[in-house]
């Protein structure tokens, strides 16, 4: 198979780069001029220097593919337009792209539980539900899932939904393993201890390739907002939710830690820090790691089943969670980053 990898020197892509090349796949990454390709630069792939909005780069990148795994977007952004501009107009482009292919390849997005919206009740979201996100960055991702609706009579499409992803190389939880192991303490905002659905890269990465192999193709209506279909679309994690202070206290012990302090931080207390980065962000232009967006998300629970992915695709995440957070902590730990 010839595939293209979209956003490959990414954390994520580092983990299905890696994975395909096993699998004996030629892989193809679009990467940004500049971009750190340490990671899969040793994996013997072809770099395609170009990014989502240049056209001519995209058609270069997917000419001759069988497969498009699209990962590359923003999470974190300055503006909505931001998020917009890379979430939805990007995919729209690489849509464009890949149906003037000689053969146009099967197209893999990766979304995000964001696109679907907090679950309620404790019942973990289901492909069927109406989508209803609260932040800008999941608004862009179900705009750009409903992009992808527009195209599944000339392209045949999957799209995946993954929980919290966590793993080796990735940079946003790296912050709460940090914590952890300096002050022995994990945060929770607020004062409910919100649950959320987890999965590591590697899991993830497989439930991509079985899709991109056997997976449902998108409908016009698969996130249509009174009925959706759900086809085409998989939640991936690894349960249907684990409370943040157990998987605190989960880093805790792989980090050597007796104890690990669970610290729930007032409601005020958490409006005050998101509106300080807020501050931040509008002054320097730049990015920060916590904001009004993270802010609300964190005051909801974000559960899904994969019971769809499991009795389609066969697809099972057969290592527990705990062992899971040990393989990120030993990463971390070979590679410095602790």
């Amino acid at each position: 198979m010839r595939t293209l990898v979209t956003g490959g020197s990414g954390f994520i892509g580092y983990h299905l780069v890696r994975r395909l090349r096993d699998l004996g796949d030629d892989v193809r990454c679009l990467v940004r001029q500049g971009s750190d390709v340490g990671f899969i630069d040793s994996l013997s792939v072809e770099f395609v220097y170009g990014d989502l909005r240049d056209v001519s780069s995209l058609e270069r990148a997917v000419k001759g593919c069988d497969v498009v795994y699209h990962l590359a977007g923003r999470v974190r952004a300055i503006s909505k337009r931001d998020f917009w501009v890379a979430n939805c107009d990007g995919t729209k482009n690489l849509l464009n792209a890949s149906i003037k292919s000689d053969s146009p390849p099967a197209f893999v997005y990766v979304s995000s539980i964001a696109a679907a919206g907090p679950s309620g009740n404790n019942l973990p979201k289901v492909e069927t539900d109406v989508s209803l996100p609260i932040t800008d960055y999941g608004l862009s991702k179900l705009s750009a899932e409903r992009v992808i609706a527009d195209f599944c009579d000339r392209l045949p499409c999957s799209i995946v939904r993954p929980a919290i992803v966590f793993g080796g190389a990735d940079k946003m939880n790296l912050e709460l393993y940090k914590t952890i192991k300096k002050l022995g303490i994990c945060p929770v905002p607020g004062w409910r201890n919100s649950t959320y659905s987890w999965i590591h890269a590697t899991d993830l990465v497989e439930l991509l390739i079985l899709t991109a192999k056997s997976g449902e193709r998108v409908d016009a209506n698969v996130v249509d907002q009174i009925n959706p279909t759900g086809k085409g679309l998989y939640f991936a994690a690894a349960d249907e939710g684990t409370k943040l202070s157990d998987v605190g206290k989960m880093i805790g012990k792989s980090l050597g830690k007796r104890r690990t302090l669970i610290l729930h931080c007032p409601p005020l207390t958490v409006l005050t820090l998101s509106t300080f980065y807020e501050i931040k962000k509008f002054l320097t232009g730049k990015n920060v790691p916590y904001d009004w967006s993270k802010a609300t998300e964190s005051k909801n629970n974000w559960c899904c089943s994969t019971k769809k992915a499991e009795t389609q695709l066969n697809f099972k995440v057969t290592t527990p969670i705990e062992t899971r957070i040990h393989e990120t902590t030993n990463w971390y730990t070979e590679h410095k980053w602790l």
